[in-house]
């Protein structure tokens, strides 16, 4: 009589890949904005935030590539799923508090939170 053994099912690991965004200077501009934004927020918040230290070092290396973005450079600068959420978390925020007068700033948070959409859906996925 033979026996079998089952073999355990090997875990995967999937690497997510985020698609490439490419953004123009009036977005990264705004994008500095709304992460000023975001950061406000969070520094005024008076509940306890899980993971507060992690939140304040990926908005601190977030602002250092937005920064980087604006040099001109031929560099491409890469983003994580952390920073893709948070840019497009900050852009929906950001577009809430802007004033009916900033009608340009809104169309144009808008058309770059569809541009970050796919991104963002997929770092959400695990």
């Amino acid at each position: 009589m033979s026996t079998h053994h089952k073999r355990k099912p090997s875990a995967r690991i999937r690497t997510q890949h985020i698609p490439a965004l490419w953004f123009t200077m009036d977005e990264v501009v705004l994008l500095k904005k709304s992460l000023a934004l975001f950061e406000q927020l969070i520094e005024t918040n008076k509940k306890p935030l899980p993971n507060l230290q992690f939140a304040h070092e990926t908005l601190r290396d977030l602002r250092e590539k937005l920064s980087q973005m604006l040099q001109f450079s031929e560099e491409t600068v890469p983003l994580d799923k952390n920073e893709v959420i948070i840019l497009h978390s900050s852009l929906w925020l950001y577009m809430l508090a802007l004033q009916d007068t900033r009608a340009y700033e809104k169309m144009l948070c808008l058309a770059l939170s569809r541009k970050i959409m796919p991104a963002a859906d997929t770092a959400l996925k695990r």
